[in-house]
């Protein structure tokens, strides 16, 4: 019960400083990069001086070798993590300016691993607004929209 309560106790390193803005809706000049850098607590660098920009609508791949950073970049777009150093922008505001709990509200990722996610279709749609899962015309609309993108 110890541990537990240890757990609990814990205090997220990320959080929304106070007075913290919403995300723009729609987003107009996308995500920057400004130098930015991460290094784990146990001192590895895994970026270095990353700089890039990406647009509204655009679509990119993060191609590489593992523990080259790809993970690390969505998970600093997601503000999961904060950057050691260099400034990531979200419409020319530093995310850092944005509040948490928004952000996460317009923002989807489901992460590589080695195990398969046992959802239907439906469901894994649904993972992008997930207070909208029994909503199967929001579900339909989305499955028609990406449809239509590719």
């Amino acid at each position: 019960m110890g541990d537990l309560l240890d757990f609990f106790a814990v205090k997220p390193v990320v959080s929304s400083k106070p007075g913290a803005i919403r995300v723009p809706r729609p987003i107009r000049l996308g995500f920057e990069f400004r130098n930015v850098s991460f290094a784990y607590p146990n001192g590895r660098e895994v970026l270095s001086g990353v700089s890039f920009k990406l647009s509204p609508g655009e679509r990119i791949a993060l191609v590489g070798e593992n523990g080259q950073g790809k993970t690390t970049i969505v998970k600093l777009l997601t503000r999961l993590y904060d950057p050691t150093a260099g400034q990531i922008l979200l419409d020319g505001k530093d995310l850092r300016d944005y509040d948490l709990d928004h952000l996460w509200s317009e923002i989807g990722v489901i992460f590589q691993d080695f195990m398969r996610y046992d959802l239907t279709a439906s469901e894994n749609i649904a993972m992008g607004r997930i207070e909208e899962r029994d909503n199967i015309f929001r579900i339909r609309a989305a499955a028609q929209k990406a449809w239509r993108r590719t």
